[in-house]
């Protein structure tokens, strides 16, 4: 692989246009724009006309080693990235064989993941990323404002995918750029009907130009790239719109009889109030919660993330590939020291992350809580061993340690049993008892 300069009018490239381009990025230091030239005349995946999956089974295969749960949401954004790759490929054969001019041209399918906080939609789309080998960028919603006023503009989406236009863009944080209730005529609502509006085109697949302001010279360089076959996936926690649908529920439900009432109370009451709620969305929900027509109709593809349950909490914990757990005993086993998590322990973990309502995002912080204090004095000491039971889970003592004893001839090291007055000890108590002889007597 090899890196060549590329020119084009004013001494800049003006982006890709096209799959048969080779990825292109700025570089700062020199302000230069360069191509990347594998050699090999083309690449499989996004520039190529092959990519490394065949169907949508095996997107989700993948995204299950990653990810727990949430099972709808993996199949329909599986089902959407597939469609979209296959859309990229028909339409470049079909650019290809202008003369027929009988096939038909497939519009983007963006995606829209609902869910409450912790429930994995981030985590979604960085896997997908990873598995697609595509350009990634994640934004913020909330930095953005409408052109001409303190903040991000839209464009500064597209410029973090200034080296290809094949990338996935996640916008969290999209429920924030809502229209404002208190909007009146003479307030503009820059930061959110006015970014709705400003990220319509993008959505729909244009031309952007953008502008890198990073100069240091003051002078802007513009650069164009095509959405065309940028896939966007927005998501957002959407907090009360799960009581805009219930207000419609129960509108509609006015003048039908008791029984049926009767009816929607039994469902309530197989699962949870939210999941039974979410499950009636409807794209009226989404414009009377704040977003605006033209916004949801560039969105086709709507994934709603159930909130995890225990079950799924404690597979969260320990079933990934890089989960929690492997995490931090791979970081113990690295300074000598095994650990281990009873599964009650593990249970009492998600149960703890569900009654402060963090999702599976919040599993880090707690597990960090409870060995805080082991990682600090644990390391280059005589403890071999860390039991993390329900008792240091709910802080009631710290987790139990096995220390070692002098080398021995059969292993070198003795590991002690969990005796009470072993394995118990504090971690602020940890000390190396030295036999000191007694001093002499005076004469």
């Amino acid at each position: 692989m090899f890196v060549k300069e590329r020119r084009g009018r004013r001494g800049f490239l003006m982006g890709p246009r096209c799959p048969q381009t080779n990825a292109t990025f700025a570089c700062k230091k020199c302000e230069k724009v360069y191509t990347i030239d594998d050699g090999s005349g083309g690449s499989h995946g996004i520039n190529g006309s092959e990519p490394h999956f065949q169907n949508p089974k095996q997107i989700k295969e993948y995204l299950d080693q990653h990810v727990i749960g949430q099972e709808y949401g993996k199949k329909v954004l599986s089902t959407a990235v597939f469609n979209h790759y296959c859309r990229m490929q028909m339409n470049k054969n079909r650019g290809e064989n202008a003369a027929k001019n009988d096939k038909v041209c497939l519009e983007k399918s963006n995606v829209l993941l609902l869910g409450p906080s912790g429930s994995g939609k981030t985590l979604i789309a960085k896997t997908l990323a990873e598995m697609l080998q595509v350009p990634f960028s994640m934004n913020d919603a909330t930095t953005l404002t409408q052109a001409g006023y303190v903040g991000e503009d839209v464009e500064s989406l597209i410029f973090r995918l200034l080296q290809a236009e094949h990338g996935i863009i996640f916008l969290d944080e999209v429920d924030k750029i809502r229209k404002r209730p208190s909007a009146i005529r003479d307030s503009r609502d820059v930061g959110g009907e006015g970014v709705q509006q400003s990220l319509l085109k993008m959505l729909e697949g244009t031309v952007v130009t953008v502008q890198d302001k990073s100069k240091r010279n003051g002078r802007a360089e513009e650069y164009q790239i095509d959405t065309s076959n940028i896939l966007f996936v927005l998501s957002g926690a959407f907090v009360g719109l799960d009581k805009v649908i219930s207000q419609r529920i129960t509108s509609t439900s006015i003048g039908f009889a008791a029984a049926k009432k009767e009816t929607v109370n039994e469902k309530v009451s197989e699962q949870t109030h939210y999941d039974f709620i979410m499950s009636k969305l409807e794209t009226d929900d989404l414009i009377n919660y704040g977003l605006i027509p033209e916004f949801v109709g560039r969105i086709p593809v709507v994934a709603v993330l159930q909130e995890l349950r225990e079950n799924d909490l404690v597979h969260a914990l320990t079933e990934p590939k890089n989960s929690v757990v492997k995490q931090i005993k791979a970081l113990f086993k690295h300074n000598g020291i095994e650990l281990v998590f009873e599964k009650d322990a593990l249970v009492e973990i998600a149960r703890l992350a569900i009654k402060k309502k963090v999702g599976a995002r919040g599993l880090r912080g707690i597990v960090d809580h409870i060995l805080q204090e082991s990682m600090y004095a644990a390391p280059n000491s005589d403890i071999s061993r860390i039991i993390v039971d329900v008792p240091a889970v709910k802080g009631e003592r710290p987790p139990r340690y096995v220390h070692s004893k002098t080398k021995t001839k059969s292993d070198g090291h003795l590991d002690l049993q969990d005796e009470p007055g072993i394995t118990t000890h504090p971690i602020s108590a940890l000390s190396t008892t030295l036999a000191v002889a007694p001093a002499p007597a005076r004469p």
